[in-house]
């Protein structure tokens, strides 16, 4: 089957919202506003009444009508096998019993919402194995779809989704991973999930992967591969505050000054953590690329405080001495963290948590190369950045992590430290963290590790991705735009034309680093996911490598899902990882400053157009005050040469 919530046509042509108990097999399914009709023929006869607005009655021709006898064995079938009858009291019928002649038809309205939950008891109590797969899709995207297609009241959009948002939360507690219901009736007795939630932007980004493991948890024996058309990228752009709206940019800003104020203050004197008797946690929890939920993780695990923490700053390693080379700018200087930067430990030792980007350390404009890729990412105690001042530390590198020059037994997860160094890992300035051989490599050493891949819209990672690791083309806009200001300020002589040619300069060195940023950023992006789709094949779900009785060492969870369903979606992730914790960060959607901001709504609730947008539709006036007001108000242009015509003293 497949559903909307809600389900059928346009908002306008029914504003209420009316949820019903299940969707019944089609056969059984009739529109409560005129049951003769079989539900397909009626959807696309009211559709194209409403169209051309006819107000006369409509005659059918007997085509879109069920043959008389044909009606009869699917009321039957409907009546005995799938209880659907208004003289049954032990049955519901799903939505609206019919009556009479219609008896063993469920009628629904032209626009319903399907409670998911009463959905899979309806089925269950009928003895059918159901599954429902809830996509979970970044919901502002969404919203835009749905007012743009088939609902252009903007206040009644807003409540379906709410609706919509509070029902697949219910399923997902109920009937998800670790449901309160699960195994409470009959058919559900073994305990399976029934609500699967898929990432819409991990399908896009990891396609034939995710879906081949989507395949297995349904049971479904298939290598069918469609074609993967990601209907994201059109609704995304560059970063913009202004794309927030006003009341989504006062909501995030009260929540991130709530984050401010609860800072603690800095310390007078700051003692660094002391050496715990063991390195290795007992768990250890790797998160891939959202700082966001790695330090949520942590918070919940008791690794890292709420309110966060005062640390040392330390300079980056200088790996061409090919020895410990990070140095503490300055023993007294701190530096407050909010997130956690690379990994945190729970003081008693049961739990760590790493935070990885893929890469890490890697800036656009270094180098063409793609980055080195290394065995793992190491204890922090054991990564070369500052020289221990306890040799104790290095020891317990050598002995616990088995993190030794010249070991034929063991792997150091990097290159190994030598000489005075030995025992530390040496990583380059930039590099992947290849995370199969990372699970292997904890996985021997006795932890218990589970990585945690957050899947986010590819778009919008690429676009965070280009702000904030491309310095070289974002400082070629700056001075585009400075630039672009001079000469909005000078009107003639040398300077100006001066300006343009300087202008002229800036706009192609900008295109060609934006080509060059862009082609490194791809190469880059290509080589994170096929280091993700590995280790998703080899130790996700099903994983290859996984022996029966073994748990998942790869999760993928939906960013988008997460900021949709919050702490439903967020403790189910807690309970799988076996995290005892009721934390609940706040919850800001990084991706809404990315979405094309296309509409307004006027005070109805009715969506309109920016200003401006229809006129070009317009047909123009051809009189003469009209034309001198179009003149008045055409749209200057911002390229060079034509900045320069508009110029006074050019020809």
């Amino acid at each position: 089957q497949h559903l909307s919530l809600p389900w059928s046509w346009e908002c306008e042509e029914d504003k209420d919202i009316h949820l019903v108990e299940a969707l019944v097999p089609e056969e059984c399914f009739r529109y409560k506003r005129d049951p003769k009709i079989e539900s397909r023929q009626a959807a696309k006869i009211f559709y194209e009444k409403k169209k051309s607005k006819k107000a006369r009655q409509h005659h059918y021709p007997m085509k879109q009508l069920l043959d008389p006898e044909e009606e009869a064995n699917f009321l039957s079938m409907c009546r005995e096998e799938v209880k659907i009858s208004e003289e049954n009291d032990d049955w519901t019928c799903g939505a609206f019993c019919g009556e009479g002649k219609y008896n063993g038809f469920a009628l629904y309205p032209q626009r319903f919402s399907v409670n998911i939950t009463s959905h899979i008891e309806w089925y269950l109590s009928r003895g059918v194995d159901i599954k429902v797969v809830v996509s979970m899709r970044d919901r502002t995207i969404s919203s835009k779809s749905k007012l743009k297609n088939h609902c252009h009241k903007a206040d009644v959009g807003i409540r379906e989704d709410e609706v919509a948002l509070s029902i697949m939360a219910e399923a997902y507690e109920k009937y998800g991973k670790y449901g309160s219901r699960l195994g409470s009736l009959p058919g559900g007795a073994n305990g399976e999930e029934r609500v699967i939630p898929v990432s819409y932007e991990g399908m896009m980004e990891m396609q034939e992967v995710y879906l081949q493991d989507l395949y297995r948890q349904l049971g479904i024996n298939s290598t069918y591969v469609p074609n993967f058309d990601d209907g994201n990228e059109k609704y995304v752009t560059h970063a913009n505050v202004a794309n927030l709206g006003k009341q989504e940019l006062k909501h995030q800003q009260k929540d991130q000054k709530i984050e401010f104020d609860s800072r603690p203050l800095k310390p007078a004197n700051y003692q660094p953590s002391p050496l715990r008797g063991s390195l290795l946690p007992k768990k250890l929890i790797t998160v891939v690329g959202s700082t966001f939920l790695s330090t949520t993780l942590a918070v919940a695990a008791g690794a890292f405080p709420t309110e966060g923490r005062w640390i040392e700053r330390v300079e980056a390693p200088n790996m061409d001495a090919g020895s410990i080379g990070g140095k503490l700018k300055n023993p007294h200087e701190l530096m407050f963290e909010d997130s956690i930067t690379r990994g945190a430990t729970a003081s008693n030792n049961d739990w760590g948590i790493q935070h990885i980007s893929l890469p890490l350390g890697w800036k656009c404009d270094r180098t063409e190369e793609l980055p080195d890729i290394v065995d793992a990412l190491v204890p922090e105690r054991c990564f070369c950045l500052t020289t221990p001042e306890d040799p104790k530390v290095l020891e317990q590198c050598r002995n616990e992590g088995h993190i030794a020059e010249g070991s034929t037994s063991w792997t150091c997860g990097g290159k190994c430290g030598r000489g005075q160094s030995n025992g530390c890992v040496l990583h380059p300035k930039s590099y992947f963290v290849n995370i199969t051989s990372h699970i292997e490599w904890w996985l021997a050493r006795g932890v218990d590790v589970t990585v945690v891949l957050p899947m986010r819209d590819r778009t919008i990672s690429t676009k965070e991705m280009l702000e904030d690791d491309c310095s070289m083309l974002m400082r070629a806009e700056k001075e585009n735009e400075q630039a672009q200001v001079s000469v909005n300020h000078v009107s003639q002589g040398a300077t100006a034309r001066k300006i343009v040619k300087h202008i002229n300069q800036i706009n192609q060195t900008e295109l060609e680093m934006k080509k060059k940023a862009r082609v490194s950023v791809k190469l880059v992006k290509q080589g994170a996911l096929t280091i993700k789709k590995e280790a998703y094949k080899k130790y996700g779900k099903h994983g290859s490598l996984l022996k029966s009785g073994d748990k998942e060492r790869v999760i993928a969870v939906s960013y988008e899902g997460l900021l949709a369903l919050k702490e439903v979606y967020l403790f189910k992730l807690y309970h799988q990882l076996g995290i005892n914790s009721t934390y609940l960060p706040v919850f800001i959607d990084r991706n809404a400053k990315y979405m094309k901001s296309d509409h307004t709504f006027g005070e109805d609730g009715t969506m309109d157009h920016k200003k401006g947008h229809h006129e070009k539709h317009k047909k123009r006036s051809n009189k003469p005050e009209d034309k001198l007001r179009f003149h008045k108000h055409k749209k200057q242009s911002n390229t060079p040469k034509d900045k320069l015509r508009f110029l006074p003293w050019s020809k």
